[in-house]
Formats: C-alpha cells, structure tokens, sequence
C-alpha cells in the first residue's frame, strides 16, 4: 500500500468550509479512483494547519491519481482560502486502526 501526504496552510476561520469541501465534494469523487483505500483529514483548529492522508493499493494506482488530486487539492486550497504546501509520497509499512469510522 502507498499514501500521499498533502498540507496545506489555511486561515483557521475557514477550516469548516474546507471540511465541509472535502466530505461532500472531493471524498464522493476520489472514492472513484481506481485503487482508491481510504484517506485521512486532521486539521489543527488553532493554527489552520491542515493534513489529508490517501491511500492507495500500489505505487501505480497513486501515480494514476496524481492530475486529479492536484485538482482536488487546489479546490480545497479555495475553499479554506489557504495554500498548498509539501506533498509526500510513501510507502506505508504499518497501519492498523481499531473502528476506523469517525466524523
């Protein structure tokens, strides 16, 4: 399994916009791609920094998703009125979540 680490830097007044963008906009869309495993969201409330975590089957699948999340990212971007920061590509070697569903 592989991930990509997106960051982005947002004013904290807009983080729920962000939330709200990225449950009800880019989730349905990604849920598509194929080799698409799940994603992550953490934001920091107090400093607008904000984390999304993807996950893919393989390196392939990841690399396939490259053009469309670069899209999604800049519309999330818009929607907290933030910027784009590091992105990271890995290779994931432990991950284990006990009642993975939450918000």
């Amino acid at each position: 399994m592989h991930a990509r680490i997106s960051n982005y830097e947002s004013d904290p007044l807009h983080l729920d916009a962000a939330n709200d963008y990225a449950r009800n906009t880019a989730l349905p869309q990604i849920r598509g791609f194929p080799g698409f495993r799940g994603v992550v969201a953490l934001f920091d409330g107090e400093s607008g920094h904000t984390m999304t975590i993807t996950f893919w089957d393989d390196q392939d699948a990841l690399i396939a998703s490259e053009a469309e999340g670069a899209r999604l990212r800049r519309e999330l971007a818009q929607a907290s009125e933030g910027t784009i920061g590091a992105i990271g590509r890995f290779e994931v070697t432990i991950l284990e979540v006990a009642g993975a569903e939450h918000a």
